[in-house]
């Protein structure tokens, strides 16, 4: 969908927002058939279209939309009755009203016409006043037909509509602009038949406190397009008369006394939007109007646009709350991981920074965001078992003896039992279990070997090897980032090659700078 900053209103509009009058199709083989009905509807607002032949009714209905056919029933070719049955016989004309003509009154024919499926049969002379109310009662009744169907469709495509949403809602990534967007493709006018849908539509948000956000939808050349508008709505001016928010209200021009939103919405005239009819919704962080629906808007078309955005909005509330949930939670890990981190000489920058040094491998192996989102967290959590490690060993400036190295290596298993087997802890378990692990087989706490050791905590490895390299230590200095990667990649008789996935080797050979530079900016 194409973004502008100012509405072009001067070409292509997809349907005028003046209402269609009425297409009386007039079928009779006769000149004076034609003139007769003329003189009787012409002067009542109609538009008529003639057809001299019941194969050219056919063929006008199917190029184009009428609303009711008068036809006479004697003609050469096809009957009146024939004609009749083929209309109704098609699901797309069916429910065009037929009234059948005849200049006599015949039963016979009165109920042929009724087996063809007419919905009246008149006389040609008979009252005018009685055609011209039979005619709109027809037609009303056809009005309140379309409007069932388009009101089951609506029922269909909000059904639809929930449907996808649910299928591919993700609260942490949800959209609130994307998710409008998508529910001003579902309501607006897209090509110029659809007269039962809004010309255009006016969009404000809202967040928290900051400035209204206003833009304008409408369809140009078949394509969506959404524009930022200036746009200035009292809001507790548009929702009296009892101020109470959210509300959903709607007017036609007819309409006496309109409501104060008619005045405000008055505004949209200086972006060249004459108001005919709207239907308007009105929240303190989102404010949806749709003008210029073809038809006299009612109730129903209120419902359906409130329906949809009440969808959207439950949404955004719940994605909000999710994001708490998963913000809190994101917090408690990096708490867990802080406190193992402070009997240790680094401040807990240490296993920030094995989190980012993960995501970079995890994305260099291809493993998709969601995993390197994952690991970038739950891999901080990978020294928590030293919390059971008592801190003068950790804090110890020589060299351990073995009795302390023995306590040191109990950490990856203390640490899965911390962690325990939640779901959402599932990998930090597996690093914290795990990364001590050599490829080769040489590690601990189980000598796991090759690809027995989860490709997380293969990860983790060479992350926490880097760091512990990069870092001082009691018992030895701090290298700086070449020769760390020179130990990694040829070996220093006590870190080697071996130790490592070829393929995760590999992967920080081809990003080694983002290691360097994540040392450099988490320090």
């Amino acid at each position: 969908m194409n973004q502008q900053n100012q509405p072009d209103h001067s070409k292509n509009k997809p349907a005028p927002t003046a209402f269609r009058q009425p297409r009386i199709l007039c079928v009779d083989d006769e000149r004076s058939g034609h003139v007769y009905l003329e003189a009787l509807l012409a002067p009542q607002g109609y538009e008529l279209i003639d057809a001299y032949s019941g194969e050219e009714a056919l063929q006008i209905l199917q190029d184009g939309k009428i609303d009711l056919v008068l036809m006479d029933i004697m003609m050469p070719d096809v009957d009146g009755f024939e004609v009749c049955r083929r209309i109704k016989s098609e699901e797309h004309l069916a429910c065009i009203p037929v009234v059948m003509l005849s200049g006599l009154q015949s039963k016979e024919a009165r109920i042929k016409s009724i087996e063809a499926g007419a919905e009246d049969f008149l006389q040609k002379m008979q009252n005018q006043e009685e055609i011209s109310a039979r005619i709109r009662m027809l037609l009303h009744v056809k009005s309140l037909n379309e409007r069932l169907i388009n009101s089951f469709n609506n029922i269909k495509s909000i059904t639809s509509f929930g449907e996808n949403i649910i299928r591919r809602f993700d609260p942490l990534r949800f959209d609130f602009m994307e998710n409008i967007d998508s529910i001003i493709k579902q309501i607006i006018r897209r090509t110029a038949d659809m007269i039962d849908k809004p010309l255009l539509m006016i969009v404000g948000v809202r967040i928290g406190r900051a400035p209204w956000q206003w833009h304008h939808y409408e369809y140009v050349f078949n394509e969506l397009i959404r524009m930022s508008v200036p746009f200035d709505l009292d809001l507790e001016v548009a929702s009296l008369p009892d101020r109470i928010l959210p509300k959903i209200i709607h007017f036609n021009q007819s309409d006496y006394p309109k409501p104060p939103i008619h005045d405000q919405l008055h505004k949209l005239r200086t972006i060249n939007v004459n108001v005919r009819n709207a239907v308007c919704y009105l929240s303190e962080e989102l404010c949806i109007f749709a003008v210029n629906y073809g038809h006299t808007v009612t109730q129903y078309d209120a419902v359906v646009l409130e329906s949809m955005v009440v969808q959207s909005r439950f949404l955004r509330s719940l994605a909000t709350q999710i994001q708490e949930v998963e913000d809190a939670f994101n917090y408690a890990v990096r708490a867990l991981a802080r406190a193992a981190e402070a009997n240790d000489e680094d401040s807990g920058k240490h296993t920030v920074r094995v989190g980012e040094y993960c995501a970079v491998l995890a994305e260099r192996l291809g493993l998709g965001r969601e995993f390197a989102a994952a690991i970038k967290l739950q891999a901080t959590l990978h020294d928590v078992g030293k919390i059971f490690t008592p801190p003068e060993i950790l804090r110890k400036p020589g060299k351990l003896t073995n009795e302390e190295w023995i306590e040191i290596k109990k950490h990856p298993v203390y640490g899965a039992k911390i962690i325990g087997n939640h779901p959402r802890l599932i990998m930090a378990q597996s690093i914290a279990l795990n990364h001590h692990e050599r490829w080769d087989g040489s590690g601990y706490p189980r000598g796991l070997k090759g690809s027995e050791i989860p490709i997380e905590a293969r990860i983790a490895n060479l992350a926490d090897q880097y760091d512990a390299l990069r870092n001082a230590r009691g018992h030895k200095p701090a290298f700086d980032h070449a020769a760390v990667s020179r130990i990694l990649n040829q070996g220093d008789g006590r870190t080697l090659p071996q130790h490592f996935d070829p393929q995760v080797l590999k992967a920080f050979r081809e990003s080694d700078f983002l290691f360097a530079n994540i040392y450099t900016e988490i320090i």
